[in-house]
Order: C-alpha cells, then sequence, then structure tokens
C-alpha cells in the first residue's frame, strides 16, 4: 500500500519533484531519504538534470497565485493565533496565511521584503494573508 509521501512524490512532475528535494532534502528523516531516491532513480532524473530543474522557476500563469521563490501554485494553509490587547480587552485572531508545498516559502512571514512592498502592505494589506477574529475578551463584562 503506497504512503501519502509516495501518492505526493508521484503527483509532482519531474521539475517540481527537483525543487521539492533541493529545498527539503535536510528536512527528511532517514526513510524518506529512501523513498525520495528510489523514485528519482525510478524517473531515471540525473543529478544535472536535478540541478538544472532546481535553478529554473517554475512556469506560471500571472492570474494565479504562485510562489515567489520557486514558481509553484501548490500551497498549504499555515494557521496562526495571534493574541493582542490593551488596558481592558483582549482578542484572539486566526491568521491564515499560503506557505508553498515545494521550497517552504511564506511570504507573510519573509523578513527580506523591501521597504517598498512593506509600506504598499500598510495600505492594502497583505494578499496572501486573511485574518479572522476568534475571541474577544472584555475583562469588566460590558
Amino acid at each position: 500500500m503506497e504512503s501519502k509521501f509516495e501518492s505526493f512524490l508521484k503527483s509532482l512532475t519531474d521539475h517540481e519533484l527537483a525543487i521539492y528535494v533541493g529545498y527539503q532534502n535536510e528536512s527528511f528523516l532517514k526513510y524518506s531519504k529512501e523513498i525520495v531516491k528510489t523514485e528519482i532513480n525510478f524517473r531515471h532524473l540525473t543529478k544535472e538534470q536535478l540541478d538544472e530543474y532546481l535553478n529554473a522557476q517554475l512556469s506560471h500563469n500571472d492570474d494565479e497565485l504562485f510562489c515567489q521563490q520557486c514558481g509553484s501554485n501548490r500551497f498549504i494553509k499555515d494557521k496562526d493565533i495571534e493574541h493582542g490587547g490593551g488596558t481592558y480587552l483582549s482578542t484572539e485572531t486566526e491568521v491564515t496565511t499560503n506557505r508553498c508545498r515545494l521550497c517552504n516559502y511564506n511570504p507573510s512571514k519573509s523578513t527580506t521584503k523591501s521597504l517598498l512592498k512593506r509600506i504598499k502592505e500598510l495600505f492594502t494589506g497583505d494578499p496572501n494573508k486573511t485574518e479572522k477574529t476568534i475571541r474577544t475578551y472584555d475583562w469588566f463584562g460590558n
């Protein structure tokens, strides 16, 4: 029976597989590395081909959401809880951001944004991020 990981690897194109392995290889466990090696050998990909794919960004349509780092359109939703508040009121906010499934890049959490992008986000908001207030605590019950 095929694992979810094996199914995921088989669903990737050669180019996507090269990007995934290039960015994520250090985080794989020993057993996962063996599965990846098996898949690469099954596809008859050479190290040179993998390097060539890794250095080229994936092609994408300009109207779709894509990763700025690798060009992928495969994303995972990251959900975080932020706590904020003042003297008499506090809130819990659920923040949902998009993280690339292949290279793990999350533009909303990147600290290398240019000054121009940060100023733009002040006025327009981050297009890769949604916020929803979960709870509000009023410490005086009003």
